[in-house]
């Protein structure tokens, strides 16, 4: 089968890239406004309750204003929208340069106008766009390629600021954001919504009301949400937060900025990592399903350990887990519906078979590893508690490890059976508990046998 091609035409190209460009523009400004909390506080009398408070209402603004131009977007195209954006943002970054940026002003200045500049600039508006110059093999790849190029400018942006700032002070730094924006301005010219001629998906008559009832209808849009919550939470709290923090806790300034930058490098792996398995991950489910299982040993393992180290009473942990798992139950299995049943042609259903050969196989060949499993779920906590003395927290690395390891390879297991076979792998996999087995006998460090479990 002849795979898509990914680039379809010049104007998804040039928008695929334009795109990419503003949104590393907007994110590496909105990412460093933490970096000048120490300098506002001294010049412009701005109290750090104060910058935090702008900082929320930056927040709160591109929010709500992220909607009207997904609006504005669709209904005169995205480069208007993603204009009008940049001149609120470039807006709020020029008083917050030349005043009035006191007292209420400041509010103003970083909270709204920057916040309504992020709802047009900042991720979602260019993304949208892009999207649909793609099919839906290929648009999480070429999202994923503007969210890494965004990334890059967390990374750069921290590391830049905190020079200009040690150099030239925080006044040079705001007109060169300034110039950054103006680039970006124009560059956003460049991020246009399909032609009719160009488009690849449907006219869609679907009005406002209709596409919210139908979002907020779907499980995985709840979820999707609460996960971009959380992952603002906290990276608005250390972006804001942690510059002044290292600095009370008598660090040097660059501590921020390479905190900062690290935060946008490795979500560049994340982002085209998590792209690119989109589309070549198997849809197979049954390792996968059963990999979840194995996560729910390390999330308790981790959980049991942090709270055994701190003496947490085993009632405690027993009840929040018995909470937990029944909230999670009830969220992913409350519209549970078994399968139907297979068709069979026997009359007669007898309630126990006899196994066949290749079954009884099977089960020889599993039992062993399972023997294993067992051991090392209940027997390596106690074995690195009485032969290494050790604390809880790493006691409960054993199981950490296993669990998680677990968790990886079940997680994949699927692709690589379809690639290689399943004789091949499970020869691989045999070969490797009896390493480990053999390890775990001579290994004279509790940390090295921590990391044989795996």
């Amino acid at each position: 089968m002849k795979s898509e091609k990914f680039i379809r035409n010049r104007t998804a190209l040039i928008t695929l890239i334009a795109a990419s460009l503003v949104v590393l523009i907007s994110l590496g400004v909105r990412q460093t406004f933490g970096m000048f909390f120490m300098d506002f506080r001294d010049d412009l009398g701005i109290s750090l309750t104060q910058s935090g408070l702008s900082v929320g209402l930056q927040m709160l603004m591109w929010g709500l204003t992220g909607p009207i131009f997904r609006a504005i977007a669709d209904k005169y195209g995205g480069h208007k929208a993603i204009a009008l954006a940049f001149i609120f943002f470039i807006a709020g970054v020029y008083f917050l340069y030349a005043g009035p940026n006191t007292g209420i002003f400041f509010q103003i200045d970083l909270g709204v106008l920057v916040g309504i500049g992020l709802g047009g600039t900042a991720i979602s508006i260019p993304m949208s766009v892009v999207g649909k110059h793609f099919p839906l093999s290929n648009r999480t790849i070429a999202m994923s390629i503007v969210t890494a190029v965004g990334s890059f400018g967390y990374f750069l942006s921290p590391i830049l600021t905190e020079y200009s700032l040690t150099e030239n002070g925080w006044q040079i730094t705001l007109v060169a954001f300034l110039i950054a924006l103006s680039i970006g301005l124009v560059i956003s010219f460049f991020v246009r919504s399909p032609s009719l001629e160009q488009t690849i998906e449907a006219p869609n008559t679907q009005t406002t009301t209709e596409a919210v009832k139908e979002a907020f209808g779907s499980k995985s849009y709840i979820l999707l949400v609460s996960g971009f919550f959380v992952c603002g939470f906290h990276i608005t709290l250390v972006g804001t937060h942690v510059p002044t923090y290292v600095i009370d806790r008598g660090l040097e300034s660059w501590t921020a900025a390479a905190i900062l930058s690290l935060i946008g490098l490795f979500n560049i792996f994340g982002s085209l990592t998590s792209g690119y398995l989109s589309t070549k991950i198997s849809k197979k489910i049954m390792n996968r399903s059963h990999s979840f299982w194995s996560l729910g040993f390390f999330c308790s393992g981790l959980t049991g350990a942090l709270f055994s180290q701190m003496k947490v009473s085993p009632l405690v942990n027993f009840s929040l887990s018995l909470f937990l798992g029944t909230f999670l139950t009830i969220l992913f299995c409350s519209k549970y519906k078994p399968a139907d049943k297979r068709p069979n042609s026997s009359v007669n259903n007898s309630l126990f078979v006899k196994p066949t050969k290749a079954v009884m196989a099977l089960v020889v060949l599993t039992l062993s590893p399972m023997l294993l499993e067992s051991a090392s779920i209940d027997w390596s906590v106690i074995y690195m508690r009485d032969i290494f003395f050790t604390p809880p927290f790493i006691n409960g690395m054993a199981i950490v490890m296993v669990a998680l390891t677990q968790f990886s390879v079940r997680y994949y297991a699927d692709q690589y059976v379809e690639i290689y076979g399943s004789e091949k792998v499970s020869k691989i996999s045999v070969v490797a508990m009896l390493i480990g087995v053999v390890s775990v006998c001579f290994s004279n460090s509790p940390y090295l046998l921590s990391l044989i479990h795996i």
